[in-house]
């Protein structure tokens, strides 16, 4: 088979598809204070925060296969393929780019309470906080 591909895009323009620009901040605090032989009290905090911008081509490239035969091929096109299945695909950037721009921030914490009398009683009480937000641009 013969694939012919038209591209007229510069390569520069091609390659955030799969590489995009991507920036990434976190923090993870943990904190463990023991208030007496048998009472605990921990915490922890995780934030993040991480943007990225790619830009794609609009749309999946169209694939075309001519099989040979005079059906809907002119001669010149016959005679590149000589008798063999011929697939015929385009880049489409002539309609432009899609830039999507990414921003994601999470957060999370955790105070608890943890402990026990002896090796009969123990007890962990918690309360876990998070929220994730993301906001994407097209």
């Amino acid at each position: 088979m013969i694939a012919l591909t038209i591209v007229s895009v510069p390569l520069a323009e091609c390659l955030t598809d799969l590489l995009p620009k991507q920036e990434r901040q976190a923090i993870n605090l943990l904190a463990d204070f023991d208030v007496s032989d048998g009472v605990n009290i921990f915490s922890a905090f995780a934030c993040g925060r991480n943007t990225r911008v790619a830009t794609n081509k609009p749309i999946f490239d169209g694939y075309l296969v001519l099989f040979p035969g005079p059906t809907f091929t002119s001669a010149n096109i016959e005679a590149t393929a000589a008798g063999n299945p011929l697939l015929i695909s385009r880049d489409n950037w002539d309609i432009g780019v899609r830039v999507d721009d990414t921003k994601r921030e999470t957060l999370r914490t955790v105070f608890g309470v943890r402990g026990g009398i002896g090796k009969v009683f123990e007890f962990e009480v918690s309360d876990t906080y998070g929220e994730s937000g993301v906001q994407t641009k097209f």
